[in-house]
């Protein structure tokens, strides 16, 4: 490297220039893309909205706003975009997935964040439904911290986990009560979203140990695990 002070503007000169002309290159356009944690058809609104954007060189590229555009697809929680000079784009995007659907319209779904969002078409058979009064339901699905939606997820994982190759149905009622209609058994009474592991214990324990009273009752109620009612 030189010692001259004059070399080192130079070479100075010379840096700036070259970052000024790679920032400026169509080279440095996102003309290839790749794109993570994406569904098929988040893929292709990503595509669709980078496509607008191939002549542009990254540095001119608005990513605030193409952020913004991606984000608005129902199914993007949160979008994060880099490129190289390359021309090479990066985004990794985060999905949401249906853990429960409203049992009168399949589409309206709580993601794994226990939101409500809607899909583009109804989930499948596979996703658990939930009958819910139209009070928990958000007004234009915006986002309410107090819905305690995440809670029902939980409840109903845990039973489910007891019956791993069935789909149920979790109930709400407008006090907040969890139920359930057990496969080839009673209604599960679950109370409030509390105490999930307390009840999922007691309710394994009358599966194993008391089969054939399980399988005529018409309910258990496990709002206060340490009492549970068995209705014959």
């Amino acid at each position: 490297m030189p010692s001259h002070p004059a070399s080192l503007w130079l070479w100075a000169g010379f840096g700036l220039s070259t970052l000024a002309g790679l920032l400026a290159s169509p080279a440095t356009a996102p003309r290839q893309m790749t794109v993570e944690g994406a569904t098929e058809e988040v893929r292709q609104h990503v595509a669709e909205r980078f496509a607008r954007q191939i002549n542009t060189p990254w540095f001119w590229v608005p990513r605030t706003r193409l952020q913004a555009e991606i984000e608005a697809h129902p199914r993007v929680v949160q979008a994060e975009l880099t490129s190289n000079v390359f021309g090479r784009a990066f985004v990794e995007v985060v999905t949401r997935q249906p853990q429960l659907c409203r049992d009168t319209d399949a589409a309206l779904c709580l993601d794994q964040f226990g939101e409500w969002y809607r899909e583009s078409a109804p989930a499948p058979d596979s996703v658990g439904r939930v009958q819910v009064p139209d009070e928990f339901i958000p007004f234009n699905l915006a986002v309410i911290g107090t819905l305690p939606a995440k809670s029902w997820i939980d409840a109903y994982e845990r039973v489910r986990n007891k019956f791993p190759d069935e789909t149920l149905a979790l109930a709400v009622d407008a006090r907040g009560v969890l139920s359930l209609q057990l496969p080839k058994g009673p209604r599960l009474i679950l109370g409030t979203a509390t105490r999930l592991d307390e009840k999922a214990k007691v309710l394994g324990e009358f599966l194993t140990n008391e089969p054939e009273k399980m399988a005529s009752a018409k309910v258990l109620n496990l709002s206060v695990p340490e009492r549970p009612t068995l209705v014959p």
